[in-house]
């Protein structure tokens, strides 16, 4: 007793070196039992006697440690004596217990001495290693001193510090090698306990550790392990010596793999002796797959080490608590985790069942109950392989069911997560299938069995995980997981612009995940621009290398015992976190290549494709090859996508044995042979005659050996294809029968074969079920036999019922197809889709009978043939494709239908035999299914029929009545098309496809007898269907980025409560496109026109060749244009104008002569001109454009053969020459391509006079002396455009409600009739007429126009056509963009206490210049340095400021002049300008630095579009190159007016002063009426802006207002006057406080 109290209170002591000395009094509790009568201020004085007299103390716990030791020696002398008697009343714990407090007591004597500066520690310790040994040699199951030797190694790492001391430190072996006492074999062990205690210290001393590790392990090997009884140390040896070599870095792979060989080597003789040697070797062969893993990834070494492990870990029961410990203390099951992950990882699941069989082991051993054991594996997400579709392996099913009959119910595994609730919430989301496939009522139905996760629960789950404090690495694992698993459900209902968000939040997690486990280093090289900034590489990144923290990669060789509170979590891998590393970079670029941001998803996907070839990993090689090939393909770069996919080929027949999973392989394969069709049939547009065919033939072959593949026995199962063979198994369709039977899956998996049967089952309840048809009738009262019916009389009904469903549904199937109401699915099964019988269920019915069996199995088989129809819809329309290219109507038809039936039918792997009817393809179409899980994939089917359809009903020579599908109806065409508008409304690239051709189908309506009456809306006219749809097909793509960049997170750390990240507070809704419903299109695309701007937006687009053909066969008179313009004029105010004409003029021209004087002055250019948009319809239309602009290169960037005044003179002749021919150009565009519908591009008109009494008059005229009901909004659209000579159009467009689609003479009336002629006429007489009445027509004063082109025709400057000269016009990529700029740009200035305008308004002065920052324009700097001194506006010339200087300017100022090379992104990159929230309007005024490149089917690429995304209200930069000096002369010009105006800004504005008298008159005050007078809607309208802001009337000059004047300023009008033209939205000059 005496001796515990004194090395209790030593301890105290020992520990009590602190200022605080209260501390200490704490400490003392631990000798309360002996002191309890002993007070506070008595601890305190015997605290400081023992501080006092420490080395008294010492002594005495010296004492106390020899007395503790000869105890120990003498109770190993009683332990020995009595077993030679054969009687004992020791314990060999006790004597365990003993020896472990006596090496604690010397331990703490050691640390005293040291603390107390003694330099006895030696000696001392010698002495206690001696009693030690002694003590080893009586009792063989003496503790090993590790406390001793830990502390020892302690105190050697903090008294060596001096370089020059560490290699002279003294071993353990070097102390005792002179003891007597000590045998070698006792040496051994001390040694290699010292060597695993400076592995476990290294931080304190990491050079000492890392020589002292050396030192001993050579030694050991050297002098104790060269024995054969020894092998097992060595291997221990070495397997220490190979964690060391791993934990240097990278460099230490080869030793590390090599040590682990040698001590494979060493014990490859002893396994079978020795069970320790067993589990010794499994680890070594585990350890060096991880190594071999890094240092050669491509080496198939792994599955033959794993394998072996396996098997030597599996040889044994381990029965023996002993063999249990060395299990637990060599950290099998950390190894289990690593190894599983990394073949889970390469995609190898042979060995993972045997895998899973050890952790259950290990997890029984440690007394782990089972539902904890799958709780654990499912946190870790190791029970599939990279980027499956099942979230469950088939191995692990197979393995748990050994253990547990009940794991295959889905209850089961519910009750497994219930201790966490996010766990609950990713586990459901995981394993459901209805979430895709019913309505969001199913979810309140009664037969719902278990209730699915929804977003919010997802996203609050996610957000408790992240905001735990600390955050763990687990937390952030499992947040990003539900992320991931959101996204992918999202993704399956086309909701893209939401799938990015979450997508990106997984990225952002993993990300974090990563960097903390991964070292990489990569080359960058940045983009490269040429000499007059155009971009000639763009960035990119180059993988050097990829490999693990040596700390994480030594992490698996970590030995600690493990109980079972240790067992509550998984254990986080690398290459787990690796996995979902890729995976999420593959989500986040497929996601990002759908919505068209092409760069951004080529970067992650190229970075991804990297690391997977760095880690050889060939599932990931081979998807992101995929989706590269796709990306390149849609670019039409044919070479890098045929590059990609034989990358790909080669990968899988290479990993063919690798790759485990034979459906993920069966995927893979499918998905490259459908890439490589898609490569075929999108390159035969640019081949001619017979290679035509052989590409599309070639595609066909691909897509039809893919579908071959989908259709392998492999895919056969209960849920895919169900048995029919047996009678008591047969599966019924719901509608057939009364509604009182339910579908069912039997969760009972004991004596199933391996196909389970979905079963009818009897429905308990006192509802009785609707009567059906005579048919169903009979069949339902034979099927609802009462219980107390006997077996056999059952059995009989039953077979009755088989007969007669099969002769009903026969008949039905070869006749039209059997259809189930809505009403009769929604009493089956809550599903509100139509269903269509198909082995005696539908496809939309079984997702409720999969979900109610609660069966796992069932669930995961769901789920894979969701993905495989998915790939079967695909491949289908692909053939389809083909064939109608091909002009294969009748086959084109089979494969339309087969798509139909994948759609809904129960069972794709027999033949259809239904041909739908009128009736059925009506009610397919109608359905809006929400939460579709073939969202897209079912628009994409959709559109192509209906398009099919249409082609084939009016082309003559290819109609062929084969089916239902030669002739639709239109008004199910109409519905088809609407419900693709809605499903695909933010898949971009279908989106313009669906929305152009409804555009052209509403546009025709008014002038065809065949689409006459079939669009009639009571609350739209056709010109608006037309002109919205028209809207839509325009910057389809430029509009989800710009949608999903205004979402971003302002702080990527930033979360909200909820889990969804912080966006920016820019008042923006994704709604601006498209509802989410097809009974939302009507109401949304009223409030789409109520929320228009006040100005005039034009949208142009060229509609190519299929169109042509499609609207020459429509038309009655024949046209021969190979393409049409189509253009419409939209107005907040008024009704949409909607027209489309011929181009029947291709404007080729002749540059011959300049071509020739080209040649003649300029020598060759080593630089060739650099096409921004590749290839597009204007080339066919206008190929003399890409000429002039080739030409207009050569002449400013080749060099004269020598500076004289006729060379000079040849070279002014040859410019002028090319600007006039440009001037003839833009003139024939305006002539040709319009004709006098030229005048509606023109803005509506500002001081028309008495607009409404004209309007109300003609309205009266055409009522009711011409017969003619229009609408008061068409009237004042065609009025505000009007001009006398264009008299005849605008009959037209009276008579046509607004549309017109003919030729630009009008002669083509398309209702012939008696009166037609005189009609036409008598509606021009009443037209002229108004339009003498409101005012003279050589006005001047018009709104601006804001023109929207078609990417393909935005290269030509259309601003500088005659008619717009004078014109104030902007122009942007889509109509949602210009709301979206307006929105911001007001906000802005509300934001920042600016005036609230009705446009955004900006100072010139409030300017910050960049002024030639590469010094090598010497006159532009000599021009413009003095003025802008002059005008004190703030920047730099001749140098470059820092990209951070740049953002500040271009946030902090109103606008920025830039005047150098190129854009200037040269200098402040596209991505800094982006990240912007506001940016200031900006004047570019280098070479191109206006011009878009186009991407194929992606987002264009610019500076324009920059700052747009930036938030600049407006841009002024160059469609093609330019010259210095007459470019300098427009900038003049321009920056000139901008001052002149913003100096008469304060002043009023006379139009709004006796607008604001007249509304005196009316005694209306401040935008209230006072009196009882009606105010017109023009006049409401003026009242609104002139209350709305002083400087906000739309009658002031504006920035884009002075762009006709400037252009003449310069010598050449159109080669460079036309060059600079204006994106963004009318902005106005105002002059504020500087």
């Amino acid at each position: 007793m005496i001796v515990e109290v004194v090395v209790t209170i030593v301890k105290c002591v020992a520990n009590a070196r602190c200022e605080d000395e209260a501390d200490v009094v704490d400490m003392v509790f631990d000798v309360e039992p002996w002191f309890s009568i002993i007070d506070a201020d008595a601890y305190e004085k015997l605290h400081k006697m023992l501080v006092t007299n420490l080395i008294k103390a010492t002594k005495s716990l010296e004492l106390c440690c020899q007395a503790a030791w000869c105890y120990v020696i003498h109770l190993c002398k009683m332990f020995a004596s009595s077993l030679e008697e054969s009687s004992s009343d020791l314990s060999e714990d006790a004597i365990t217990v003993f020896a472990t407090e006596a090496c604690a007591k010397s331990a703490l004597l050691l640390d005293i001495l040291h603390q107390c500066g003694s330099k006895e520690i030696s000696r001392r310790l010698i002495d206690f290693l001696e009693r030690w040994s002694i003590a080893h040699s009586l009792f063989e199951k003496m503790p090993i001193p590790v406390a001793l030797v830990k502390q020892w190694v302690k105190i050697e790492c903090k008294e060596i510090k001096a370089p020059e001391a560490r290699h002279s430190a003294t071993t353990i072996y070097f102390l005792m090698s002179s003891s007597v006492k000590m045998s070698k074999e006792t040496l051994s062990i001390l040694s290699e306990q010292e060597l695993q205690a400076y592995m476990e210290f290294k931080s304190l001393n990491p050079e000492l550790c890392k020589i002292m590790q050396l030192k001993i392990s050579n030694l050991l090997l050297k002098e104790t392990c060269n024995t054969k009884d020894s092998f097992l140390q060595k291997s221990r040896i070495l397997i220490a010596n190979a964690r060391e070599s791993r934990a240097r870095g990278i460099e230490g792979l080869n030793d590390s793999i090599k040590y682990l060989s040698e001590a494979i080597s060493v014990m490859s003789d002893l396994y079978n002796k020795d069970e320790y040697a067993r589990d010794l070797l499994a680890q070594a062969y585990c350890l060096r797959t991880l190594c071999t893993q890094e240092a050669e990834p491509n080496s198939k070494l792994f599955v033959q080490d794993i394998g072996n492990a396996l098997k030597l870990w599996l040889s044994e029961e381990h029965p023996q608590s002993a063999e249990q410990t060395r299990i637990g203390s060599l950290n099998t099951l950390t190894l289990l985790y690593h190894v599983g992950d990394l073949l889970s990882l390469k995609g190898y699941m042979e060995d993972h069942s045997d895998i899973y069989e050890m952790m259950f082991r290990f997890f029984t051993w440690k007394n782990v109950p089972l539902k904890e054991c799958i709780t654990i594996l499912w946190q870790s997400r190791s029970l599939r392989h990279c980027l499956c579709t099942s979230p469950v392996s088939d191995a692990f099913i197979m393995t748990l069911s050994k253990h547990c009959e009940l794991s295959k119910s889905m209850e089961f595994w519910i009750s497994c997560m219930e201790r966490s609730e996010s766990l609950e919430v990713g586990f459901r989301q995981s394993l459901s299938v209805i979430s895709t496939l019913s309505s969001p009522d199913f979810y309140n139905h009664e037969h719902a069995t278990q209730p699915l996760a929804t977003v919010a629960d997802i996203k609050q789950a996610a957000s408790d995980l992240i905001s735990n404090v600390p955050l763990s690495s687990k937390s952030l694992f499992l947040a990003a997981h539900l992320y991931y698993d959101l996204c992918e459900r999202v993704i399956a209902k086309g909701s893209m612009i939401e799938a990015l968000s979450y997508a990106k939040e997984a990225h952002r997690l993993r990300v974090k995940l990563l960097q903390k486990r991964f070292i990489y280093s990569t080359e960058q090289h940045n983009d490269i621009f040429g000499d007059n900034g155009e971009l000639i590489k763009k960035r990119g990144y180059k993988l050097k290398s990829f490999h693990m923290h040596p700390s994480v990669a030594t992490s698996a060789w970590s030995s600690h015992d493990m109980e079972s509170s240790d067992l509550v979590d998984f254990i986080l891998t690398p290459w787990n976190v690796l996995q979902c590393y890729l995976e999420s970079i593959l989500q986040v670029g497929t996601v990002q290549e759908i919505i068209g941001n092409g760069s951004e998803a080529e970067l992650l996907l190229t970075w991804g494709k990297n690391i997977s070839v760095f880690h050889g990993l060939p599932i990931f090689l081979v998807s992101f090859s995929s989706v590269l090939a796709q990306l390149y393909r849609k670019r039409r770069l044919w070479h890098l996508a045929e590059k990609e996919l034989e990358s790909a080929k080669h990968t899988l027949a290479d990993s063919s044995s690798l790759i485990s999973c034979l459906k993920c392989k069966l995927v893979l394969q499918v998905t490259v042979d459908e890439q490589l069709g898609d490569l075929y049939r999108s390159r035969f547009k640019n081949t001619t005659g017979n290679k035509l065919y052989e590409e599309l033939s070639k595609a066909e072959t691909l897509y039809r050996s893919a579908l071959d593949k989908l259709k392998l026995t492999e895919w056969k199962n209960c849920v895919s294809h169900p048995k029919t063979t047996t009678a008591s198994h047969k599966i019924f369709c719901d509608s057939l029968l009364a509604g009182g039977i339910d579908v069912n899956i039997s969760s009972d998996f004991g004596n199933q074969t391996e196909q389970e049967e979905i079963q009818p089952k009897t429905k308990k309840g006192k509802k009785t079920a609707k009567p059906l048809p005579q048919e169903q009738s009979v069949t339902s009262r034979v099927t609802r036999s009462s219980k107390q019916r006997s077996e056999t009389a059952q059995n009989e009904a039953q077979n009755v019922v088989e007969r007669k469903i099969d002769s009903v549904c026969n008949d039905a199937l070869v006749k039209k197809g059997t259809q189930k109401s809505k009403v009769d699915c929604i009493t089956s099964c809550g599903c509100e889709v139509t269903c269509v019988c198909d082995d005696k269920d539908c496809w939309h019915c079984l997702s409720y009978g999969v979900m109610k069996s609660l069966s796992v199995k069932s669930i995961i088989q769901m789920k894979w043939e969701i993905n495989r129809r998915r790939l079967l819809l695909r491949l289908l329309t692909g053939i389809g494709k083909c064939l109608r290219d091909v002009e294969e109507t009748q086959r084109a038809h089979n494969v339309f239908l087969e798509s139909i039936s994948v759609l809904v039918s129960r069972s794709t792997f027999r033949p259809s035999h239904f041909s739908p009817s009128f009736a059925f393809l009506t009610e397919l179409i109608e359905k809006n299914v929400t939460g579709d899980v073939f969202a897209v994939e079912h628009a994409s089917l959709l559109y192509s029929i209906c398009w099919f359809s249409l082609r084939s009903s009016w082309d003559k020579g290819t109609r062929n009545d084969c089916c239902d599908l030669s002739f639709i109806p239109m008004p199910t065409v109409l519905s088809g098309l609407k419900l693709s508008f809605i499903l695909c409304r933010e898949v971009p690239e279908l989106f313009q496809k669906v929305s152009r051709l409804l555009s052209v189908l509403y546009t025709l309506s008014p002038s065809n007898k065949e689409f006459s009456m079939l669009f009639a809306s009571k609350a739209l006219c056709e010109s608006q269907w037309a002109s919205y749809f028209h809207q839509a097909s325009l910057g389809t793509h430029l509009n989800y980025q710009l949608f999903s960049h205004l979402g971003k997170p302002t702080d990527p750390n930033t979360m909200d409560v909820d889990g969804s990240s912080v966006t920016n507070s820019t008042p923006l809704s994704l709604h601006r496109l498209a509802p989410e419903s097809v009974m939302d299109l009507e109401e949304f695309i009223i409030k789409f026109f109520h929320d228009l701007p006040r100005a005039t937006i034009v949208c142009i687009s060229v509609l190519g060749d299929t169109y042509a053909r499609f609207l020459r066969a429509l038309l009655p008179y024949e046209y021969s244009a190979h393409a049409w313009i189509m253009f419409s004029r939209l107005n907040s105010d008024n009704a949409p104008i909607v027209i489309a004409l011929p181009l029947d003029s291709v404007l080729a021209g002749s540059l011959k002569d300049d071509e020739d004087s080209s040649s003649c002055i300029l020598s060759s250019c080593d630089k060739s001109w650099h096409c921004p948009w590749d290839h597009t319809i204007i080339d066919e239309v206008a190929p003399l454009f890409r000429r002039i602009l080739e030409q207009n290169y050569a002449s400013t960037s080749g060099h004269t053969l020598e500076d004289t005044k006729e060379n000079r003179s040849l070279w002014w002749n040859l410019r002028k020459k090319l600007d006039q021919c440009l001037g003839d150009l833009l003139r024939d565009m305006e002539d040709l391509w319009f004709g006098p519908w030229k005048y509606l591009l023109l803005g509506g008109l500002l001081n028309c006079k008495h607009p409404d009494s004209v309007n109300k008059k003609l309205m009266k005229d055409l009522k009711f002396k011409c017969k003619i009901n229009i609408s008061e909004s068409i009237l004042r659209s065609v009025i505000s455009s009007a001009s006398s000579q264009q008299k005849e159009c605008l009959s037209e467009l009276i008579l046509k409600k607004g549309c017109y689609i003919g030729g630009k003479q009008c002669d083509n009336d398309t209702s012939p009739g008696e009166n037609s002629s005189s009609l036409s006429s008598l509606v021009s007489d009443f037209l002229t007429n108004a339009i003498h009445e409101i005012g003279d027509e050589d006005f001047v004063d018009r709104e601006p126009v804001i023109l929207v082109p078609d990417f393909d025709i935005q290269m030509l400057p259309w601003e500088s056509m005659p008619l717009l000269k004078k014109q104030e016009v902007y122009r942007m990529p889509s109509v949602a963009s210009i709301s979206c700029t307006y929105d911001r740009c007001c906000h802005i200035q509300e934001k920042a206490g600016k005036d609230s305008a009705v446009f955004p308004m900006i100072d010139p002065l409030d300017a910050y210049y960049l002024l030639n920052p590469g010094g090598d324009l010497s006159d532009t700097e000599a021009e413009f340095r003095a003025w802008f001194k002059d005008q004190n506006l703030k920047g730099t010339s001749g140098t470059s400021p820092t990209v951070d200087e740049l953002s500040v300017a271009l946030k902090n100022h109103d606008l920025f002049i830039y005047l150098g090379h190129g854009s200037g992104v040269q200098y402040i990159p596209g991505g800094e300008i982006q990240k912007l929230d506001g940016c200031a309007a900006t004047f570019l005024m280098g070479c191109s630095s206006g011009s878009l490149n186009l991407n194929g089917s992606y987002t264009p690429k610019g500076a324009p579009i920059h700052y747009l995304f930036a938030g600049s209200p407006v841009i002024i930069a160059n469609l093609w190159d330019v010259t210095d000096k007459d470019i300098d002369r427009f900038g003049k010009a321009m920056l000139d007016a901008w001052i002149t105006a913003r100096s008469t800004s304060s002043l009023d504005c006379a139009q709004c002063t006796e607008i604001a008298d007249k509304l005196k008159e009316l005694n209306i005050d401040e935008g209230k009426r006072k009196g009882k007078k009606k105010i017109s809607k023009s006049n409401s309208i003026e009242v609104n802006e002139i209350n709305s802001s002083t400087f906000g009337c739309k009658h002031r000059p504006k920035v884009g207002s002075f762009m006709g004047n400037a252009r003449q300023a310069c010598a050449l009008p159109f080669l460079i006057g036309a060059a600079p033209v204006c994106y963004g939205v009318p902005t106005g000059i105002r002059k504020k406080d500087l």
